[in-house]
Formats: C-alpha cells, structure tokens, sequence
C-alpha cells in the first residue's frame, strides 16, 4: 500500500518527489508550518507520515524568513492538535541554530526513530528506508491497510480511523465513539441521497426516518436484510436523545461490554455495502427509478408509526409532523429535533391529510 506523506518545506524539490515516488511513498508540499498543519486537519485528506525541514517558515502570512524556531514551532502544533502520524526531519544544515536541531526534536516522545534528523540530499535513502520501517507498523497505516476496500472510496479517513480504533485498542468502556459515528451516518445519508437510494433529502434531523426508510421489506434487493438491521443498530444506539443517557451509562459501567464493538462493526458493514453505490449520474438516476419501481405499489400503514421512534420536523407551511404522521402544533412546538415515540396513531381528517395521511400522539423517547 502506498504511504502518502506531507512534506513541509519552503524550498521542495522535483528530485526529491520523483525519487520518493520511486519507492512506493508519494509527496504532498506545504511550504510554510501553518499552512501544513491546515492541511493534517483537514478532514478530507489522510496521511501516514510527515517530514519537516528544521529551517523553514512559519506562518502563512507572505514571509519568506526562514528560521530554526520554525521546526519547535511545528512540533508544538502538531503536539496540541493530537496528529499522533509518525514526523521525521530533513533539514539542509549549515544556517544559525543548526546545532539545537538535536535538542529541539528530543524535547518531543519519539520512540520509532533514534536518529535526530536527516541532511539534505545525502541521508534522503537512509529517510526513505527509515519512513517505510515505522509508517506500516503505525496504528492508522495497519488500520487503512486490514479495511482497505473501505477506505479506498470512504472521503473521511481521519474520522473513520479514529472509530476503528475504539476496537483495534479494546476500547469498550468508551461511548464517545457513538457520537463520532453519528457524525459520519450523517455523510453516509447525503451520500445514499444523492445516489437515489433516499427518496427525500437528508436534513440531519431524519436520521431515524431515513434508517426506516431503508428497513422497507420491499427494497431488500438492493439493501440487504444484514444492512438494514445494521442502519437500524446504529441509528437506534447513535442518534441524539435521552436514550443515549441510559446507553452511554451502561457502556462506562461495563454492564455493555461488546457494544462499542458491534457498533462499530455494524457502521463498517453499512460502509462495505455503501461503496457499490452509482457513481455516475447515469447509474443513479437508474437506482432511483429502482426504488421508485419497488416502492410504487406502496402505502404506508398505521403500524409503520404507532410504537416508532421519530425526531419531529416542522415543514414550509409549519406543520410538525414525523414522516408522514401530522402532530398537534400546540403540542409539538417544544419537541422540535427532539426523538419521540408515537402512539394512538389515526387517519387524519384535516386539511393536511394529503401530506400527512396519519395523526398521532407522541411522547419524549425514554
């Protein structure tokens, strides 16, 4: 697998990017400290490694000084944003402080590598061979490498890594991992919406109806019964409400021991499914018209909202309603983006009823 690595230097080179290439690591370039701690934040962009030049220049401000405070500088800011990729240095040497290099990096934890840096151009094979020693032993490289076929489509590796390790590190005793998938099911519903799988747009706060949606028994040609059951755990266990109190309780107390594991195993499952979805427009307006095919014989029923959870919206015209169930305004208007149970679900008789065929009672999911 190949090792992307951010190299920050003021002066980067064709050379040196050609021969990093030659040997299965490939090069990106942030010519100040600033502008290459922007880009290891930036969620859609994933690298295994970094490579810092000892005499280079901060701030991305137009400066071109260059300063050997610029690699402490680096470090600092790698240290307080908890980037955990292996670094290494590559400096030119023979500038004012060149001699503090040595005392500068080991200020720094830094078991994977003894040596203090690396100088321009004759030690670059000894950096190369260092980089492909520690960079496969590294938590996130093994991670990408054993769910390859995920992170080859997945856009947010960052956040995908930092999930998997809840149960590459046996971490059951922490439910903060609930809320980072919650994040990501958010990307996922988009997606599925604008690969014509969703029939309506994803707004954040229909997490639970789009998740029913997919349960529908009639599209189990095109979401697997494992999958559904999988949107359902996850949404069920992740989504926002008073529940997560209970759940969140029970995991710390160890009373759940094996649920951050299958939580995370059930997202991952929602993941292998979703990377045969369309790309093309072509094959997406194809999927919509499948499930529009599946779907079109179909009225929903009063036992597909009685006893369900839904997060309650209010629409253009304020009407509250979830799904396809009209609320009580008077009733409602303090529930809205909450989770709720419905129950004593009629036929609506109002003037709503072309939109919403059903009314119901409600109350704060428990």
């Amino acid at each position: 697998m190949q090792i992307n690595v951010l190299w920050i230097d003021d002066q980067p080179n064709e050379a040196f990017i050609d021969k990093a290439d030659k040997v299965g690591i490939y090069i990106e370039v942030r010519e100040n400290v600033d502008a290459g701690i922007d880009e290891l934040l930036n969620s859609s962009t994933s690298y295994d490694a970094i490579i810092l030049d000892a005499n280079c220049i901060s701030h991305n401000d137009g400066s071109k000084e260059t300063d050997i405070s610029a690699l402490g500088y680096a470090l600092r800011m790698i240290t307080a944003n908890q980037i955990t990729i292996p670094w290494f240095v590559y400096s030119g040497g023979g500038f004012s402080g060149e001699e503090s290099i040595n005392i500068i990096v080991r200020a720094y934890e830094r078991s994977y590598d003894e040596n203090g840096w690396y100088k321009k151009p004759v030690e670059i094979n000894e950096l190369f061979s260092k980089i492909k020693q520690v960079v496969p032993d590294s938590d996130a490289y093994k991670i990408k490498e054993k769910y390859s076929e995920i992170f080859s489509f997945y856009p947010n590796a960052k956040e995908l890594v930092d999930i998997i390790l809840y149960i590459e590190r046996n971490k059951s005793n922490n439910p903060a991992v609930f809320n980072l998938i919650r994040k990501e099911l958010d990307w996922v519903m988009g997606y599925l919406y604008e690969c014509g799988m969703l029939r309506d747009p994803y707004k954040g706060s229909n997490l639970s109806e789009c998740s029913t949606f997919l349960g529908n028994k009639n599209l189990q040609s095109l979401v697997p019964l494992h999958i559904q059951r999988s949107f359902h755990s996850t949404s069920s266990i992740c989504n926002e409400g008073s529940h997560r109190l209970v759940v969140d309780q029970l995991v710390k107390e160890g009373k759940a021991p094996y649920l951050v594991q299958s939580t995370v195993l059930e997202f991952l499952n929602i993941l292998f499914w979703l990377k045969d979805m369309p790309k093309t427009p072509e094959g997406r307006e194809y999927l919509k018209d499948i499930v529009e095919e599946l779907l079109k014989d179909e009225v929903p029923q009063i036992e597909d909202y009685e006893g369900k959870d839904f997060v309650v919206e209010q629409d253009e015209k304020n009407n509250f309603h979830c799904g396809q169930c009209r609320l009580s305004f008077k009733a409602a208007q303090s529930f809205k983006g909450k989770m709720v149970t419905l129950f004593d679900v009629t036929e609506n008789d109002a003037k709503s009823k072309d939109n919403y065929p059903y009314f119901a009672k409600f109350r704060l999911k428990e």
